[in-house]
């Protein structure tokens, strides 16, 4: 029998929340510069120095909200992993004391 302890919380799962902290307030911020830029659409140069950073912006954001998606899954699938095993090393014990055929 194996004596694993399920950790009080993964480190991958703190690492997704910062990321997907980060990704939302990426997105966020493309989001408020795109409608800024869309209000003031009459200056053309200052629109073209805004979109140049903009659409990388996004594509940055929706990386770390992905990347947060799956390190949480990833953390889930790690506690199951561990669960499952406790259950299996400790289910026929459980069965011969209790009785159960």
């Amino acid at each position: 029998m194996t004596h694993r302890t399920l950790p009080r919380e993964p480190r991958a799962s703190s690492t997704s929340t910062a990321l997907a902290v980060v990704g939302l307030l990426l997105v966020t911020m493309t989001l408020v510069a795109g409608i800024v830029l869309s209000t003031n659409a009459l200056d053309v140069r200052e629109g073209a120095r805004t979109t140049a950073w903009l659409f990388p912006t996004a594509i940055a954001g929706i990386g770390a909200l992905l990347t947060a998606v799956i390190l949480r899954f990833a953390s889930i699938l790690a506690s199951l992993r561990l669960r499952i095993d406790a259950m299996r090393d400790h289910l026929p014990a459980l069965i011969t004391t209790y009785g159960g055929n």
